[in-house]
């Protein structure tokens, strides 16, 4: 795997890249996608909050806190099949915590594509000087991301509730070793 020297992190059969203007068609069929949101709190987003997420994509930036926000593009053919990202929020994740999401379109599903993207995501992260570990906040009923985080060696630390929410999420977390 390669780190985020030339703004992307390659894996075997993928590129997490950043957003370039020509990807917005791509968008809609995960952020409109009824089951791809199902567990966000916000549900399927409309086409004018799918645009003021991409523009916020396409700005974010690599520091020492954050990787940002990433598209993943299949290899073979170049298609877009989610995003990744990683960032610290300090109203979601304590210092030192880098957080970490990722979603995939509904075609994208049960191919081993977001455990491979997070591990992408996870190694190129060691060289972020200020983040101490990688934190993933999850809800308890999706297992498909349960199990990516698992697979990607993500330890569950305890549950916790956020501003909002009626029930806790898990709280999954991985040292980095730097």
């Amino acid at each position: 795997m390669s780190g985020l020297g030339q703004r992307m992190i390659e894996t075997h059969r993928l590129l997490l890249r950043r957003w370039r203007t020509d990807d917005r068609p791509f968008v809609g069929a995960i952020l409109g996608d009824p089951d791809v949101m199902h567990f966000s709190d916000r549900g399927p987003l409309s086409e004018t909050d799918q645009a003021v997420w991409f523009e916020n994509a396409v700005v974010s930036e690599r520091s020492d806190w954050s990787l940002g926000v990433l598209a993943i593009e299949g290899k073979r053919d170049g298609r877009i099949i989610g995003y990744i990202s990683l960032s610290n929020d300090v109203g979601r994740v304590g210092t030192g915590d880098a957080e970490l999401g990722v979603r995939l379109a509904k075609h994208a599903w049960g191919r081993g594509y977001a455990t491979e993207a997070v591990l992408g995501m996870i190694d190129a992260a060691e060289g972020m000087t200020r983040a101490h570990r990688i934190v993933a906040i999850v809800d308890p009923h999706n297992n498909p991301s349960v199990r990516v985080l698992e697979k990607a060696g993500m330890i569950k630390k305890g549950d916790l509730v956020l501003a909002g929410y009626d029930y806790p999420d898990h709280l999954y977390v991985r040292e980095l070793r730097h």
